[in-house]
């Protein structure tokens, strides 16, 4: 099946000879150089970039539409930013990444009549090793830019789409009692306009309850709430109000929403979240970030860690948020099961010097690893 092509919308990847095409650039690995659109990728070494910046060490490296970082292996990009060690990677929004499977089920029969060692798809998923954890950008921040004029700008509205652009998994919002954020007409224009879906924080508090049910978001997360509190302190006591939280986790589910609990990294709060009938846990990452700059991090880290390995031996998903940035996820990322972070402050920060849809991916390529 040497030289042998399979084209699905004109991207080609080639491994050994064997060029299979999604969507419109040629790559070539051990085998011919190809050219699409005048623009040629070679191999062995040699580094090309087309609208991007390229840094190699020691691989081969294509990129397209964006920049990429690679050390000691190869790494192709579409469309975004990558950062690779010792393997082939695929941007977190790369066609061929996300479509394998779909690639897979058209090659059919002609994939399996391939040796392993000369099939394309059987060298490309051995090498992706790729952990995928979705990224919930909270906005409430630009929301507090806002109220402090007391004005129409700017609009969470408007930077939930611009993280959208730059790879949000979905869009988290907090409706306090106190309001002195988010508003609601910013949660009912979100839940018309969002891409994503739309993670709702809020407090076990009826008013705010009953705003939920009306508008359905995709996601609530019940979190505690104090009027005194800069920001979210702590995890819901779930242990200590089991029936009121299992009572509004019912609610909720009944409504088609799921349901996550805002908790310590404590094995009893998971267990008490199990009861409640929640589909996921949050765990609160605030202790494990003061003591990433404070000291002692690795003994809040594995705490996290074993709370997410209770929580996912219960079947909760396993989520994480507070006080995540661009230096302590690198150190998050990796707890076994985790599959949702909420980040917010972190990204707002960045936001201001870099640009919202930038800053979003970059926390998107720390997501994204091997």
């Amino acid at each position: 099946m040497h030289g042998g092509e399979f084209a699905l919308h004109a991207r080609v990847f080639a491994v050994h000879g064997v060029v299979i095409a999604v969507h419109g650039s040629v790559f070539a690995v051990h085998g011919s150089v190809f050219a699409v659109h005048g623009v040629v990728f070679a191999l062995h070494g040699s580094v090309f970039a087309v609208q991007g910046v390229v840094f190699a060490v020691h691989g081969v490296v294509f990129a397209v539409h964006g920049s990429v970082f690679a050390v000691h292996g190869v790494v192709f990009a579409v469309h975004d930013s990558v950062f690779a060690e010792h393997g082939v990677v695929f941007g977190p929004h790369a066609v061929v990444f996300g479509q394998l499977g779909t690639v897979h089920g058209r090659l059919g029969t002609v994939h399996g009549q391939l040796a392993p060692e000369h099939d394309p798809l059987h060298v490309l998923t051995s090498c992706l090793v790729i952990r995928y954890i979705r990224l919930g950008v909270n906005v409430d921040h630009v929301a507090t830019v806002r109220q402090a004029r007391r004005g129409r700008e700017p609009d969470p509205v408007a930077a939930a789409a611009t993280a959208e652009l730059g790879g949000a998994d979905q869009i988290t919002i907090h409706l306090r009692e106190d309001r002195r954020h988010i508003q609601e007409r910013d949660l009912r224009v979100l839940r018309e306009t969002a891409k994503t879906p739309v993670n709702l924080e809020l407090a076990l508090a009826e008013e705010v309850l009953d705003i939920c049910l009306a508008v359905r978001p995709d996601q609530a997360t019940l979190v505690p709430e104090r009027r005194q509190e800069v920001t979210t302190e702590g995890g819901l006591d779930i242990v200590s109000q089991l029936a009121a939280v299992k009572k509004a986790v019912e609610r909720l589910r009944g409504a088609g929403i799921k349901a996550s609990l805002f908790i310590d990294p404590d094995e009893a709060q998971v267990e008490a979240s199990k009861k409640a009938g929640a589909d996921s846990v949050e765990l609160h990452t605030g202790a494990f970030s003061h003591a990433w700059i404070a000291g002692g991090w690795e003994k809040e880290r594995a705490r996290l860690e074993k709370a997410g390995k209770r929580a996912t031996d219960l079947g909760l998903g396993f989520f994480a948020g507070h006080g995540l940035d661009y230096t302590n996820i690198q150190v998050v990322r990796d707890l076994p099961g985790l599959a949702e972070v909420n980040i917010g402050h972190a990204i707002i920060s960045r936001a201001i010097f870099t640009g919202l849809e930038t800053a979003v991916r970059q926390m998107k390529e720390l997501l994204a690893w091997r």
